[in-house]
């Protein structure tokens, strides 16, 4: 929850609408190794064109965080 309200503060900051997030995936590979490589794909909606980020690492909170953090670039 901390992430996404830094990331409505940065936006809020810019005077720029927050992409809406319509989707999201995440897969983590069985076996429940905590090395294992997870994966988040989030789909967004902004100005009525759809996107999608990417965000792969071993820890399973970060591949949620990459992918948020990419939805500023748009």
């Amino acid at each position: 929850m901390m992430l996404h309200e830094c990331i409505k503060k940065s936006y809020a900051q810019q005077e720029t609408e927050l992409p809406v997030l319509t989707d999201y995936a995440v897969r983590i590979p069985p076996g429940g190794k905590s090395d294992a490589l997870c994966e988040t794909i989030i789909t967004w909606s902004h100005n009525g064109k759809e996107f999608k980020t990417r965000g792969l690492d071993r820890i399973k909170l970060f591949p949620l965080s990459k992918p948020l953090k990419k939805c500023e670039q748009y």
